[in-house]
């Protein structure tokens, strides 16, 4: 690894805390609110798993885009102009998002159906009182 490369990767996860903080810190800091009955000791553990799960949900969305960017989009940028349409492609795409055009309410409809369809799940992890709820509860946090 490069000097570059890590302080790229240094960078954006010092840059990004913020949005961590605002995604996480509101249930994070319910969770542990409605643990407060509950010995510091457990309350430990349950917040770890429940961060274990996160992390493990995460990690299983980045193996996923790895694959599909070795397999899938790592054979396209063989090709010498393609990266460059491909990124030129992403830019436009990112400028009509900040514009607030609707282009992906049909996506947003889909993950909002997928969100649904855990609503069982989500039921049955809460209130987190045991490690395996936990685990499961930042698992569906995570998706």
């Amino acid at each position: 690894m490069t000097f570059a490369l890590i302080f790229a990767a240094f960078s954006m996860g010092l840059l990004g805390s913020p949005h961590c903080l605002g995604m996480c810190g509101g249930i994070v800091a319910a969770f542990g609110i409605s643990m407060k009955n509950t010995s510091p000791a457990k309350r430990t553990l349950l917040m770890l798993g429940y961060h274990v799960g996160r992390l493990g949900s995460y990690t299983i969305l980045g193996l996923l885009v790895a694959a599909l960017g070795k397999h899938i989009l790592a054979p396209l940028m063989a090709n010498s102009a393609l990266p460059k349409y491909l990124l030129g492609g992403a830019l436009v795409f990112a400028a009509l998002l900040m514009l607030g055009l609707p282009v992906l309410n049909r996506l947003e409809k889909a993950g909002l159906r997928f969100w649904n369809t855990l609503a069982p799940l989500r039921t049955k992890v809460l209130p987190m009182d045991s490690l395996p709820k936990a685990l499961i509860a930042g698992l569906l946090w995570g998706f």
